[in-house]
């Protein structure tokens, strides 16, 4: 298939039900952080008549929400003089359009689901409004299926997490639940919370977590972590970041659940939307995955103690 006279070679023999990085197209995206430049890669791992689909890098946005929507690199002219000029950043939606504009000729990709401009992986896009209007109710009913990968701060320990109340043991082998409720905390314009006291309004939020490997953070600071897996059965705005806080085991890089604090700063955050299940009812279910980003952050403690990061 040639789409934009790039060419996506999809495997012949590769399953709908299991599709791993089916084609080799990679963007390369140059941007500037200080003074480190920065490479970022914006992978396709699905693509077909109805859907785009890519593993998005961390620190990228989906959309620039700025209505006027100035090309990238073009300034946003200040409203005075107290407001300075603001720079349109380089997203995933700019560059969706400028690399396949015969899949997105005059408009914009209809985006079906967030992810955090922090957190990288799964990422999904209709080419058309009936399959928006589909692929969207699966996400609204919560009939998808989210798998997630994090590095979090400490070493696993068992009795300790299910020293919390609302920790309990999973119905499968080596999962743990979550049951705690999180709001906005009004004190803060863009934090959540746990604390009835800092919130209008706690709703009930669940997660499943599942310890894979503990081993000490390759970083100056060589601090103790854990890689855990984590399936999401409501989704409440930074409900995985908040969980693993509530727990003590806050996810590395979280500049702003994190305690304490890694410095230097690991330039990211260490959350990735690793697997996607979507369950269409006239097709087979599509399931992606994606590769795990954390092996290269991650010594293991034991290395002969392989992490499980198959299907479960």
């Amino acid at each position: 298939m040639t789409i934009s006279g790039n060419e996506i070679r999809n495997e012949p023999d590769a399953p709908v039900t299991n599709i791993k990085f089916v084609n080799d197209l990679s963007r390369l995206l140059m941007k500037e952080k200080g003074s480190v430049l920065v490479e970022e890669k914006l992978p396709v791992i699905f693509l077909n008549e109805r859907f785009l689909i890519v593993d998005k890098p961390a620190n990228l946005r989906i959309d620039w929400p700025n209505p006027h929507k100035p090309r990238a690199g073009e300034v946003i002219p200040a409203n005075d003089e107290n407001t300075p000029a603001l720079e349109r950043e380089v997203n995933v939606s700019d560059l969706l359009q400028s690399n396949f504009p015969e899949l997105f000729p005059n408009k914009h990709p209809y985006l079906v689901h967030q992810l955090d401009y922090a957190t990288s992986g799964i990422l999904c896009f209709a080419l058309n409004k009936p399959a928006a209007r589909d692929i969207s109710k699966l996400f609204d009913r919560r009939l998808t299926k989210k798998t997630y990968l994090a590095l979090v701060q400490g070493v696993w320990d068992d009795d300790k997490v299910l020293a919390h109340s609302f920790v309990t043991r999973d119905a499968k082998p080596g999962w743990f639940y979550i049951d705690l409720a999180i709001g906005k905390n009004r004190e803060h314009r863009i934090a959540m919370t746990i604390d009835p006291s800092e919130s209008d309004l706690l709703k009930e939020s669940q997660t499943r977590v599942k310890p894979l490997m503990s081993g000490y953070l390759k970083h100056p600071s060589r601090v103790p972590v854990t890689l855990v897996k984590l399936k999401p059965f409501t989704g409440r705005t930074h409900q995985l970041r908040v969980h693993l806080r509530a727990i003590d085991h806050s996810i590395v890089g979280d500049l702003l659940y994190e305690e304490p604090i890694i410095d230097p700063f690991p330039g990211r955050l260490m959350l990735h939307a690793h697997k996607l299940r979507l369950p269409f009812q006239n097709d087979r279910p599509i399931v992606l995955n994606t590769k795990n980003p954390f092996e290269e952050w991650l010594e293991p403690i034991d290395p002969a103690n392989n992490s499980d990061l198959g299907p479960q």
